[in-house]
């Protein structure tokens, strides 16, 4: 009875905040706008709910990238240094330990699932398994590794279905977890870091942590579903992440040719989901937007060339400019 009471409170407090959201958009935008407004998030509803009905009969991971000719940023002939304070990190990394919002240490291990195999088949939608566990019998078959929990707000020790589509996660000030904790660690922007540290020090150990924590993420986080598919700025940050970490490591002959091919074409994964889920408003844009279009930017120049990353290379190049202008003054200072 309480908790059908308070689903009844929220419905009515969902119900009062979009009519104030509309009631605003309507004073501040002409009629015309608003009603194009209004049918373009029609229209993205609908979309969403085709996509989903898609997504639960066929495998959203990519496979449309079958050759490994990629285009790298930069040729690292300098000597790159890390602080010594990074050191400290670095050994956190190895161990799974990160500190996110805190000034502790916290262990993401996944100690409770005793088999991959077991969890693949409890917590990935059933269009993906296959795909997921391919992957897995492909890397992991014959290694002993510890999996991490890239979707837990460890603070409240809260844990977001990995099986949802992305799309029907509610976000709100009513949610008891904190999404920002699972979306720090799977930005894998300490990758970006480890491979730094490999360049300098080739040791096995962080080889097999970069791979490990890479070919995990792809196979635990379907491409639409789970917390971290939810938000497109978290989705461009972490394909340009992704982007770097292959970028660094494909002199060293650090990845073989099998594994190029699933990295690149989970990086066009990211691409798809940003182009398709762009931050922006006819009210106004923001970082996320601006996110959206670097992201882009560096996803689509890094991955091999094709007609369809040529025209949104083109695209997220035009926006960048106009957003500089709308987002920067003069002094290049944010408007935010």
């Amino acid at each position: 009875m309480l908790h059908g009471s308070l689903n009844y409170k929220n419905m009515i407090k969902n119900i009062i905040f979009y009519l104030n959201l509309y009631f605003r958009l309507f004073k501040k935008l002409s009629f015309f706008n608003f009603l194009y407004f209004t049918y373009r998030n029609f229209l993205r509803k609908l979309y969403s709910y085709y996509d989903f009905i898609l997504s639960s009969l066929f495998n959203t991971y990519s496979n449309s990238i079958s050759n490994v000719n990629f285009n790298t940023f930069y040729s690292y002939k300098s000597k790159i240094k890390i602080k010594e304070i990074e050191f400290n990190f670095m050994n956190k990394f190895l161990k799974n330990k990160f500190r996110i919002f805190s000034n502790d240490f916290f262990d993401f291990s996944d100690i409770e699932s005793k088999s991959k195999i077991q969890w693949i088949k409890k917590n990935i939608n059933q269009s993906n398994i296959s795909y997921s566990m391919c992957i897995h019998n492909f890397f992991f078959k014959k290694k002993k590794y510890s999996s991490l929990r890239w979707n837990i707000d460890y603070k409240k020790n809260i844990i977001w279905n990995p099986i949802k589509f992305s799309y029907f996660i509610k976000l709100s000030r009513d949610n008891v977890g904190d999404p920002k904790i699972p979306w720090e660690i799977s930005r894998l922007q300490h990758l970006t870091q480890l491979s730094g540290y490999y360049l300098i020090d080739p040791k096995d150990d962080v080889k097999t942590v970069i791979k490990n924590h890479l070919f995990d993420f792809i196979i635990s986080n379907p491409p639409k579903y789970g917390i971290n598919w939810k938000s497109a700025m978290e989705v461009s940050i972490r394909g340009a992440n992704i982007v770097f970490v292959l970028d660094l490591l494909s002199k060293k002959n650090f990845f073989s040719d099998e594994e190029i091919l699933i990295i690149l074409n989970f990086i066009s994964d990211h691409v798809n989901f940003v182009i398709n889920n762009l931050e922006w408003s006819l009210v106004s844009t923001s970082n996320h937007y601006l996110s959206n279009i670097v992201g882009l930017i560096v996803m689509t120049f890094f991955l091999p060339r094709s007609i369809r990353n040529n025209e949104i290379l083109s695209f997220s190049i035009n926006q960048l400019f106009n957003e500089i202008d709308k987002q920067f003054n003069s002094d290049g200072t944010s408007k935010e």
